[in-house]
């Protein structure tokens, strides 16, 4: 049985493990790479979570994925989140995790009176692209050269999800 629920600072060790897991299998995902995840403190985590809406799934006594989102501070932003650091464990792929996770923050954000939603996607992520258009997310342009790692270029898409609009196309 999977549980969602919004992750705390006791959370910090586990997201910790969650986040070093996904740099492991595609550091390219993330605007951070192992390195520099690696050297963060339990406390740097528990300020990420204090700091940002983190939701996260758990299951089978491990946290398995996580999803966040944040509110710009100046008024005229604050009608719109930002989600960012979408993961799901390695070996909990393929499961729907993720679309339970990510479904549940899009309701969060709506039931916290937001607009709209955000995000920058790497163009080669297909999977993360898919999961996206899925929950109603559209594509309304492309970031060329968004990310460097690795000697490689990465291009973002940039999408967004209306949560005021019956037709969010």
């Amino acid at each position: 049985m999977t549980t969602i629920r919004q992750l705390g600072p006791d959370d910090a060790q586990a997201y910790r493990d969650l986040r070093l897991d996904g740099l492991k299998s595609d550091a390219r995902a993330f605007a951070s790479s192992y390195g520099a995840e690696s050297r963060l403190t339990l406390d740097d985590h528990r300020r990420t979570l204090e700091n940002n809406v983190v939701l996260g799934a758990l299951g089978n006594d491990r946290l398995l994925s996580a999803v966040a989102y944040f509110v710009p501070r100046h008024a005229s932003m604050a009608h719109r989140g930002h989600v960012w650091g979408m993961i799901v464990a390695s070996d909990a792929r393929g499961q729907g995790i993720g679309k339970k996770v990510l479904s549940a923050l899009v309701e969060h954000a709506r039931s916290a009176g937001l607009r709209q939603l955000h995000l920058g996607v790497g163009a080669y992520n297909v999977a993360a692209i898919h999961l996206y258009k899925r929950l109603g997310f559209c594509t309304y342009g492309t970031e060329p050269r968004a990310l460097h790692i690795d000697n490689q270029d990465i291009d973002e898409h940039l999408m967004v999800l209306f949560l005021d609009k019956e037709d969010q196309q």
